[in-house]
């Protein structure tokens, strides 16, 4: 039943996937060739990736994240990794307006208020593998009665250890208050909430790691670098800038040119 289960999941997934990529590949998904592929996500021990569960070990593929019972409900309810703890930096930016004193109140942008958790959210979820810290092979619910670590041997490289202090702000809310605050602040109106469906904010209108990335779609295949990019037609200067300037404004940012500071 429970095996039943995470695959009618997995479905449901894939199927929101399906809606996001208009020209969808299935090459580029978790599951395809049975697990046999290179999708940075797909930790079974089928995988190509550059990190993935030992030889002989664990073959499923959606049990390192998820779980149709027993997960983090503070989380997802399938969430099956435990909450990574810690404290974590905010974006280091003297330019930077969220964290402002009078705008942190609107934007929830501090790590430093006990009654606001940062990062949140599926950022969160992110840093539950992404902070380097934390055992990649270590579950909440493994796929055999008690046993949490399904491999040890996995560990996360520097390239996919993620710095909050130098990576894009997130985890701050992101709606009209804060955009007029950070426009008038400026001293323009170029920065604007996003309109395309390719570029979310989560419902708490957070601006989000998911925001720009879907985790479950690989996007990145060695001419296209952009990894597991949300708004991807496979023309990168365009997605990049398009993504980009769905919230700094029109020509805020182009590919290899001057960028604007947050």
């Amino acid at each position: 039943m429970e095996r039943l289960f995470a695959i009618f999941t997995v479905f449901v997934m894939l199927g929101s996937v399906h809606d996001v990529f208009a020209a969808y590949d299935v090459t580029r998904t978790l599951g395809y060739d049975s697990g046999a592929n290179a999708h940075p996500h797909n930790l079974s021990s089928s995988s190509n990736a550059n990190v993935h569960a030992a030889s002989g070990g664990e073959d499923e593929i959606c049990v390192f994240c998820h779980t149709p019972h027993g997960g983090d409900a503070s989380q997802s309810a399938l969430w099956n990794r435990a909450d990574p703890g810690g404290t974590f930096p905010l974006y280091n930016s003297g330019t930077l307006i969220i964290d402002d004193a009078d705008v942190v109140g609107n934007s929830k942008y501090t790590n430093s208020d006990a009654g606001i958790a940062y990062p949140n959210g599926t950022t969160r979820m992110c840093m539950s593998c992404h902070d380097g810290v934390t055992a990649i092979g270590t579950v909440l619910n493994g796929p055999n009665p008690g046993n949490v670590t399904i491999d040890s041997s996995m560990t996360m490289t520097a390239y996919g250890t993620i710095d909050l202090e130098v990576s894009h702000p997130v985890s701050f809310v992101y709606d009209e208050t804060v955009r007029d605050a950070i426009n008038s602040k400026k001293g323009g109106t170029s920065y604007q909430l996003p309109a395309n469906t390719k570029v979310v904010l989560d419902a708490q209108k957070r601006m989000q790691c998911t925001t720009c990335h879907e985790p479950h779609y690989d996007t990145a295949d060695g001419t296209y670098t952009l990894p597991l990019w949300r708004n991807f037609s496979g023309t990168e200067n365009t997605d990049y800038e398009g993504t980009c300037n769905e919230c700094h404004g029109a020509g805020a940012f182009s590919w290899g040119g001057a960028q604007t500071s947050h």
